[in-house]
């Protein structure tokens, strides 16, 4: 967030529990309910006229493939079915649920100039 970065998930899920837990670690927008990935990031890209370029994307399962027309960075993870790997210009390390996400912020905080620690650093003083 201090890097400028805004956050989303898309899930084809529905639970308050989703809403509550992504709100808690300050995810900008949940959407949930969409089966479409590729149509509801679309639309968010629209509400905030971003784009193709502006757009990254974590995908680990076969539904996130439909956000390769619509966004220009595709990352992955490891347990992710191998087309999905495939269609990656990034896959993790780490596993889905093991650190995956942070690793990705990371590489993008880096790649974009920042430095991770420093921005930690700056939250805690």
């Amino acid at each position: 967030q201090k890097a400028g970065i805004q956050t989303a998930i898309i899930t084809g899920r529905q639970s308050p529990m989703v809403d509550r837990r992504f709100s808690e670690l300050g995810v900008d927008f949940v959407i949930q309910g969409r089966e479409d990935k590729g149509q509801a990031l679309q639309h968010l890209a629209a509400q905030l006229a971003l784009e193709k370029n502006d757009l990254g994307y974590m995908g680990d399962d076969f539904p996130d493939l439909t956000t390769l027309d619509v966004t220009g960075f595709f990352a992955s993870v490891p347990n992710a079915p191998a087309q999905v790997q495939a269609a990656a210009a990034y896959v993790t390390d780490h596993a889905g649920g093991q650190g995956a996400v942070r690793e990705l912020c990371e590489f993008l905080l880096v790649a974009q100039g920042f430095d991770p620690l420093a921005l930690y650093q700056e939250d805690r003083a």
